[in-house]
């Protein structure tokens, strides 16, 4: 049996401004094609339903403006496992993509 999966990236949130929300999504959806394209397993597609509630991510774009990035990096565990190098690998990867949509882009949430 295949587990589909999700975005890594949490969705975006009720309680940011509707042009952070954007940036969130965006951020996410060019690091799922960029898994895609390189054949890194994450796969899945982007969240785009808001979520609910007012997170600890949520108390700091409100103090600091910062866009909140939350990535969680697979675990190789029994059911879904991953090698160390597929777990850096997609790490690295999202990290890449953040920075070049950071540059690119000059996004300041705020």
């Amino acid at each position: 049996m295949e587990i589909r999966n999700p975005s890594f990236f949490t969705a975006p949130e009720h309680y940011l401004s509707p042009v952070c929300q954007f940036h969130q999504v965006q951020v996410a959806a060019l690091a799922a094609d960029r898994h895609r394209r390189e054949d890194l397993r994450p796969g899945g597609g982007t969240r785009t339903a808001l979520q609910g509630g007012f997170y600890f991510q949520t108390a700091l774009y409100h103090h600091t403006g910062a866009l909140p990035l939350i990535f969680e990096f697979p675990r190789g565990l029994a059911m879904k496992p991953f090698t160390f190098d597929e777990i850096l690998d997609v790490g690295l990867t999202v990290l890449e993509e953040v920075l070049r949509y950071g540059v690119t882009c000059r996004c300041w949430p705020r």
